[in-house]
């Protein structure tokens, strides 16, 4: 969003809405999507030489788990206040700041439950809903530190 300065009286807040397509913000990722467009309300105001601008943003997105792929919907909400020194300036542009917020908003890794068992890397099982049959690769994740623990072992001889 491009804030006009020159439009902004000084102390007078100016309630701005608006609706981003996700894509136009390049907030689409490989397990991250946006089912919603982004809406925003928020207040401008000008005081001396800074623009102060707060307000929320809200959509829903859709998440992939990292462990066993599931796809699961929720309800995004960001709050946003930011200020700009508008010395000199005629216009400030806010997207990236808004974009950014959003993003940090975001787990690096989404999980569909603390204890997701994730899926068997042989047959595609998802060992939430039940074991599969390989079960030589299910031992050996049940403990990454196995192999760890091995040469542990073989150091103390």
């Amino acid at each position: 969003m491009i804030l006009k300065v020159a439009t902004y009286k000084e102390g007078v807040p100016y309630q701005i809405e608006a609706d981003y397509v996700p894509k136009a913000l390049d907030l689409e990722f490989i397990d991250l999507h946006y089912v919603q467009n982004v809406i925003l309300k928020g207040s401008a105001e000008r005081i001396l030489h800074t623009v102060t601008f707060q307000g929320l943003m809200t959509s829903r997105i859709e998440q992939t788990c990292a462990r066993c792929l599931a796809k699961m919907e929720k309800d995004v909400k960001a709050p946003f206040d930011l200020s700009y020194d508008v010395a000199g300036r005629e216009t400030v542009d806010t997207t990236d700041d808004l974009r950014d917020i959003l993003i940090l908003g975001h787990p690096d890794r989404f999980l569909c439950r603390t204890d997701c068992k994730g899926i068997c890397p042989k047959c595609g099982k998802n060992w939430n809903t039940g074991s599969c049959d390989c079960k030589v690769v299910q031992q050996v994740f049940d403990s990454p530190l196995q192999p760890l623990k091995k040469i542990l072992k073989e150091k103390e001889k």
